[in-house]
């Protein structure tokens, strides 16, 4: 009976720290206003930082698709093998907070590209000729919160997936060593 209440006890603990840490950033992002940074002039070290900062978002999201499909793979997974039945609440509820902070990363990403575009939309709108080429300052807190976000929120949603695997692991374990005796 303690561990069935544990059991619940992390789950609601997990969905309810998904519920706010997406709040959190929600309320943080309605403040963004992407044109109002300074701006950088465009080299090729500037360049450079841009599509490393660029590289590591996408490298993010495609972990985080690879976490999801990894975590789907256990509800559309055979009785017999490893898997999360629908009637088991718990983990049913761990793998829900796992999928919120996992589509909230991949959110995260689309919005930092449409503020990245929508900043470079307007420099090259504002740009005069013979000024020296600039952008708007990318790794501003404006845009960094961003990315930021979509970090932490592939970071939690892994470690919120994998407190699901193991969870499952041990129910499959259970039920093994039930199906012997």
């Amino acid at each position: 009976m303690k561990a069935l209440t544990r059991r619940y006890g992390t789950a609601v603990a997990m969905v309810l720290l998904a519920i706010i840490s997406i709040g959190i950033a929600g309320w943080n992002w309605r403040e963004y206003n992407y044109t109002s940074v300074e701006s950088l002039p465009l080299n090729e070290a500037t360049r450079a930082a841009v599509e490393l900062q660029l590289e590591q978002s996408r490298t993010i999201y495609q972990i985080c698709v690879g976490l999801l499909l990894g975590l789907w793979g256990l509800i559309i997974a055979k009785r017999e093998d490893l898997h999360i039945a629908f009637n088991d609440l718990p983990r049913l509820l761990m793998f829900v907070a796992s999928n919120l902070l996992l589509f909230a990363s991949l959110w995260w990403h689309v919005l930092y590209l449409r503020a990245l575009t929508a900043g470079y939309q307007v420099a090259g709108a504002t740009m005069q000729s013979g000024e020296a080429p600039s952008i708007p300052d990318v790794f501003d807190p404006m845009y960094h919160g961003m990315f930021q976000f979509q970090s932490c929120f592939v970071v939690a949603g892994g470690t919120f997936g994998v407190f699901t695997l193991i969870s499952a692991v041990n129910a499959h374990r259970k039920r093994d060593r039930n199906n012997k005796n």
